[in-house]
C-alpha cells in the first residue's frame, strides 16, 4: 500500500492486541477498529486528516489530537484509552467522543484537554497511584445525557478544575436524582453532589477552587480552604454537598458547617450542615452557586428601647461611646454610628435550655431602638457552635437596665426580625411590671448598675451614691438616663421606681 489517500486501512484485530511503536499519523485513511479488536499506539496519535471507525479500543499511551473537520473521530461504540505512566493530552477536534477510559498508573500521569470536550457514552477512570487525573484547564468537559461517570476516586482518577474549565452533565426535566460531580483540585479528590427540586433540562457545571475564594466572616475560627461553584438548569431549589479532605479544616471539624454565598461578604445558613469532610446548604439560587463551609453563624434582626434615655418613641443619644466594648471579650471598632445610644450585648441561648449561653456578641442600639452590628449592618450575626437546629433564645443586656429575652426559640437563619418594642414579643419569665410601657411602647428596666440582673440597695449605695454628682464619664453606670450627668434624677426617676425588680433567665 503506497498511497494512504486511496485506500481504506481496515484493522482486522479481533480479539488481538497490536503495538505500534512510533508516532502514528493518519493523513486521509479510513482507519476502522473491529468489535473486540484493540489497536495500540504506545506513542501519540494524530489525525491529520480522515476518518476513525471505531467499533473495538483504541489506545494511546502519548497525546490524541483530532485535527478539526478531519473527519469523524471513535464513531459507534468504540473506547478511547489512555495507558502508562506520563502525562497526554487530548484534543478531539470537532468530534464528539464516546467512551473514554483514563488508566495511568502513577501520580504524574494525567490527561490534558486541548480544547472543549464532549464524551456521550461513558468516563472511566481506572488508574492507580492517584494516577489518572483530567486536567481542564480553561476548557469544559461535558457529559451526555446518556453518559456516565465510574471509578473516580483519590487513588483511580478524577476531573481537575484547575482553572476556569467545568465538568458539565447533561440533564433531562424534572431530574430529582441527586448528580455526583466528580472534580477536585490537583491534589485532592473533593466531589460535589447537586440534588434538584423542579429543574428544567440544561446543563449542570460544576469546579472547585482552593485559591480566590469568596471571603468568610472574620470571626469564624472553623471553616475549610476549599469551595464548590455549582450552576444547575432553572431551579425550584438545590440542595448541594461538597466533601473536602482533612487538609482543607481549619479549627474544629465538628462545628463546620454548610453555606452558600449570597454576595457582599454575606453568606446564607439555610439547609446548612456538616458531617464527617462533607459540608450541606440549599439555594433557590442557579448561576454561579457558591458552596463552602465555615462555624454557623445565626442571623436575625431586632429592635429595643432602654426605659433610661427613652423620650417619647426614640431615645437620645448623649453619651460619648468609647471604641471599644465594655462587654467581655470587648470587641473594638474604628467608629461609632452617629445616632448610637449606646453598646448593648446580644446573646443567643441554648434552644432545650434558655439558661445556657451558647454565643454572645456586641451590637450597637440606635436611637430608633434599631441594633446594628459592628458593621453597622442591621442583620446581626452570632457564631454558634454544635447547633444542628439552628434555633436558639435571643437575649438583649444592657450594663444599667434589666435584660430581656424573646418568648420563645427563634429561628436563626431566616428569621423576620425580633420587636422588643412591641408586647407581640412578649418576653420570657418577665411580668409586665419589668416593662415600661409609654405610647405603646415596651422598654427595658434602667436601675441595674451592676449588670447583675437585679436593681436593688446595692445598686443605689455602691453605684449611685458613689457616683452622684459626676459627670461625662462613660463608666458611671448609675446614670440611668445616659445624659452623661448622674445626679438625683438618676435615683429618683429611676432607681427608686424600679427598686425590688429583677429577671429570672
Amino acid at each position: 500500500m503506497t498511497n494512504m489517500r486511496k485506500f481504506n486501512l481496515l484493522l482486522l484485530l479481533s480479539l488481538m492486541t497490536t503495538a505500534m511503536h512510533a508516532q502514528f499519523i493518519n493523513n486521509g485513511a479510513i482507519i476502522t477498529i473491529q468489535p473486540g479488536a484493540t489497536l495500540r499506539i504506545e506513542t501519540s496519535f494524530e489525525n491529520q486528516s480522515g476518518t476513525i471507525d471505531n467499533q473495538g479500543t483504541l489506545e494511546v499511551q502519548g497525546n490524541f489530537t483530532n485535527a478539526p473537520g478531519a473527519g469523524t473521530t471513535l464513531s459507534g461504540t468504540g473506547k478511547l484509552k489512555f495507558f502508562g505512566t506520563g502525562t497526554s493530552s487530548l484534543d478531539a477536534g470537532d468530534d464528539v467522543l464516546n467512551k473514554v477510559e483514563i488508566l495511568k498508573t502513577t501520580s504524574a500521569g494525567t490527561v490534558t484537554l486541548a480544547k472543549t470536550t464532549t464524551i456521550n457514552d461513558s468516563l472511566i477512570f481506572s488508574g492507580s497511584s492517584d494516577g489518572s487525573k483530567i486536567l481542564l484547564g480553561a476548557f469544559d468537559l461535558t457529559l451526555g445525557a446518556a453518559a456516565t461517570a465510574t471509578g473516580a476516586s483519590q487513588t483511580t482518577g478524577y476531573v481537575v478544575t484547575n482553572s476556569t474549565g467545568r465538568l458539565m452533565k447533561v440533564v433531562g426535566a424534572n431530574n430529582t436524582n441527586p448528580l455526583d460531580l466528580e472534580i477536585g483540585n490537583t491534589s485532592s479528590y473533593s466531589p460535589v453532589r447537586a440534588t434538584m427540586t423542579g429543574n428544567a433540562a440544561g446543563n449542570v457545571s460544576a469546579r472547585v477552587i482552593t485559591s480566590g475564594m469568596s471571603p468568610k466572616y472574620n470571626d469564624a475560627d472553623a471553616f475549610i480552604a476549599r469551595e464548590w461553584i455549582v450552576s444547575t438548569p432553572t431551579v425550584t431549589s438545590s440542595v448541594l454537598r461538597g466533601t473536602y479532605v482533612n487538609g482543607d479544616a481549619t479549627g474544629t471539624a465538628a462545628n463546620i458547617k454548610g453555606c452558600t454565598y449570597l454576595g457582599s461578604g454575606e453568606w446564607s445558613f439555610t439547609g446548612f450542615d456538616g458531617a464527617s469532610n462533607t459540608v450541606t446548604a440549599s439555594t433557590t439560587t442557579n448561576t454561579d452557586m457558591k458552596l463552602t463551609g465555615q462555624n454557623f453563624f445565626g442571623k436575625y434582626s431586632s429592635n429595643v428601647m432602654l426605659g433610661g434615655p427613652k423620650s417619647g418613641t426614640t431615645m437620645n443619644n448623649l453619651l460619648t461611646l468609647p471604641l471599644t466594648s465594655p462587654y467581655t471579650p470587648g470587641e473594638t471598632v474604628l467608629s461609632i454610628p452617629a445616632n448610637a445610644v449606646d453598646w448593648v450585648l446580644l446573646e443567643i441561648r441554648d434552644p432545650n435550655n434558655q439558661s445556657t449561653v451558647i454565643s454572645q456578641k456586641s451590637g450597637f442600639l440606635l436611637t430608633n431602638g434599631s441594633i446594628v452590628g459592628l458593621d453597622g449592618v442591621p442583620q446581626l450575626r452570632n457564631k454558634i457552635n454544635n447547633n444542628s437546629s439552628g434555633t436558639g433564645f435571643v437575649v438583649v443586656k444592657h450594663r444599667n437596665h434589666l435584660g430581656i429575652m424573646s418568648s420563645s426559640s427563634k429561628n436563626l437563619v431566616n428569621n423576620p426580625g425580633l420587636n422588643f418594642r412591641s408586647g407581640a414579643e412578649s418576653t420570657f419569665g418577665l411580668n409586665s411590671q419589668d416593662f415600661d410601657v409609654v405610647n405603646s411602647l415596651y422598654s427595658m428596666k434602667a436601675g441595674d448598675a451592676n449588670g447583675d440582673g437585679a436593681i436593688n440597695a446595692v445598686d443605689r449605695n455602691l453605684f449611685w451614691r458613689a457616683q452622684n454628682g459626676t459627670s461625662s464619664n462613660y463608666n458611671n453606670t448609675a446614670d440611668f438616663n445616659l445624659d452623661g450627668t448622674v445626679n438625683a434624677i438618676d435615683r429618683n426617676l429611676f432607681w427608686r421606681i424600679n427598686n425590688g425588680l429583677s429577671i429570672n433567665f
